[in-house]
């Protein structure tokens, strides 16, 4: 572990893909590089020519309306109730 506090140094944990952290460090190793140079060397590039933004997903369209349709609510009819006896007891 680096000596803290670094002048001019920031500490940064990421989580990246293992096969992607391997290639950039084979990468370094092939350069004469150390693996903190190679992956500031490659952020500095990418923010001198940055690729073009990513393009906007538009949002999706609504369905439309629906006109002319009769539509009736789904409800059960309720259960009939028996019916109440009329008279008294004899």
């Amino acid at each position: 572990m680096p000596k803290r506090p670094v002048s001019g140094a920031k500490m940064v944990s990421l989580e990246l893909p293992t096969d992607l952290v391997n290639e950039m460090k084979e990468f370094a190793k092939n350069r004469g590089q150390g693996f903190k140079d190679a992956v500031a060397e490659a952020m500095r590039r990418h923010l001198t020519y940055p690729p073009p933004p990513p393009v906007p997903v538009p949002p999706p369209t609504p369905f439309p309306d629906v006109v002319g349709v009769d539509v009736k609510p789904t409800t059960e009819p309720e259960p009939k109730k028996p019916a109440t006896k009329k008279g008294g007891k004899k």
